[in-house]
């Protein structure tokens, strides 16, 4: 659990690796890293997949879904 955020995170030399939150995209095994404002930053080694996402406006993690939806479209148009 992070002391911050009280949300559970899973590092993974440097990387931060997919959890049940599923903030890295729906591959399992998809790794990266997140940040304020909703930017979602990672791979898919099984799609071969690299992708950045950054926003130019900051919103509260609760109510920010962003990321999860485009992060959604783009694998829904590579798999």
């Amino acid at each position: 659990m992070c002391a911050i955020t009280d949300l559970p995170y899973a590092f993974g030399v440097g990387f931060e690796l997919q959890s049940e939150r599923r903030s890295l995209g729906p591959p399992t095994n998809a790794f990266g890293h997140t940040g304020s404002g909703g930017s979602a930053h990672g791979a898919w080694p099984d799609e071969r997949v690299g992708f950045s996402y950054i926003t130019t406006e900051l919103r509260s993690l609760e109510t920010d879904d962003r990321a999860r939806r485009v992060l959604a479209e783009l694998y829904n148009e590579v798999r």
